[in-house]
């Protein structure tokens, strides 16, 4: 399968996620994809379900960088899914409230 028809076949939450990785350089996401998958077992369509893993992947790869690129994807998020523009808690917050807004159509 090609990697276009991959990231066509995505939710739209992990296109959002991909959007944000992209603006850190093109390995970010394949390091914390490997990274979740390894440790959890899980695919990636699994940090619609599990994004407290996902964020956890996220902090042990970049320790007190992981906070800007939590950020990126939290904005990422807000724009595509249209999000009040409030002070998300974290990741796990933020794909929370996709999830309610939403609901099982991006699941």
């Amino acid at each position: 399968m090609a990697q276009s028809e991959i990231v066509e076949n995505s939710s739209p939450i992990i296109k959002s996620i991909d959007k944000a990785f992209s603006r850190f350089g093109p390995s970010v996401s394949t390091v914390v994809y490997w990274k979740f998958s390894f440790t959890t077992k899980l695919t990636k369509e699994d940090i619609i379900r599990r994004p407290d893993l996902f964020s956890q992947a996220i902090r042990e790869i970049f320790k007190d960088g992981s906070i800007a690129i939590e950020q990126a994807i939290i904005r990422e998020l807000m724009i595509q899914f249209n999000l009040p523009c409030r002070n998300y808690k974290d990741l796990e917050d933020a794909i929370n409230s996709v999830r309610l807004r939403c609901g099982s159509r991006m699941l």
